[in-house]
C-alpha cells in the first residue's frame, strides 16, 4: 500500500540522495524534476522553520537511481489519485510539514522490523539517520567516486571535509593506481 510506503521513501531518499535531515523535510513535489531524475535541494527545515540553506554550496540537485525515481511517481500518482495532491505539499507526507520526531520514529521503527528478521535476537548496531548521509557517501567512495563529485552532492563548498571524513577509505585506491606508474 503505496499509503504506508511513504515511511520507507523517506528514510531510502535520505540514503539515496545523501540529503540532509532538513532538507528531505523542506522537499516538495515541486522540487522533483521526473524527466532527469534528480531532486533540487533548495531549502531545508531547522525545527519546524523552512529557510534557504546556510550555505550556497547547499543548493544543488541530487540525481537518484531510476529505481528511486520510479518509486516517487508511484507515490505521486497516488497522491493524485487519492486527491492529497499538493504542489507545495512535503514529498513523503500528506501536510506541509514532516517533523523531525516524526521522521526520527520512522527511522527507529524501521530499525526494528530490520531486527525482527535478524536471527537469536541479533540487533542492527543503532545509528541515527544522520549516519545514512555517512553510509552513502561511503558507498560512493567504495565505488570509485571522486571526492570532488561526492563533496558536491553532500553540499559542501569543498572537498576537504569529505577527505578528511572518508579519506581513509581511499587506501585500496591508492593502491589501485600503482599501475598506472
Amino acid at each position: 500500500n503505496l499509503a504506508t510506503q511513504h515511511k520507507n521513501y523517506s528514510l531510502t531518499t535520505v540514503f539515496y540522495s545523501g540529503a540532509r535531515k532538513g532538507e528531505i523535510r523542506a522537499l516538495t513535489w515541486r522540487d522533483i524534476n521526473y524527466d532527469d531524475d534528480f531532486i533540487h535541494i533548495n531549502k531545508t527545515d531547522y525545527h519546524g522553520e523552512v529557510t534557504a540553506p546556510k550555505t550556497k554550496a547547499a543548493i544543488r540537485d541530487i540525481y537518484l537511481p531510476v529505481h528511486m525515481m520510479n518509486d516517487i511517481k508511484e507515490y505521486l500518482k497516488w497522491y493524485k489519485e487519492n486527491n492529497v495532491y499538493k504542489d507545495d505539499y512535503v514529498l513523503l507526507v500528506h501536510s506541509s510539514n514532516l517533523n523531525e520526531s516524526t521522521i526520527d520514529r520512522l527511522f527507529t521503527t524501521a530499525l526494528k522490523t530490520l531486527d525482527e528478521q535478524l536471527p537469536d535476537g541479533q540487533k542492527f548496531s543503532r545509528i541515527v539517520i544522520h549516519e545514512l548521509r555517512h553510509s552513502h557517501a561511503s558507498m560512493l567512495v567504495n565505488h570509485g567516486a571522486s571526492i570532488m563529485v561526492i563533496a558536491q552532492g553532500l553540499g559542501h563548498a569543498n572537498s576537504n571535509e569529505v577527505y578528511n571524513r572518508y579519506g581513509h577509505l581511499y587506501p585500496s585506491t591508492q593502491k589501485e593506481i600503482v599501475k598506472y606508474l
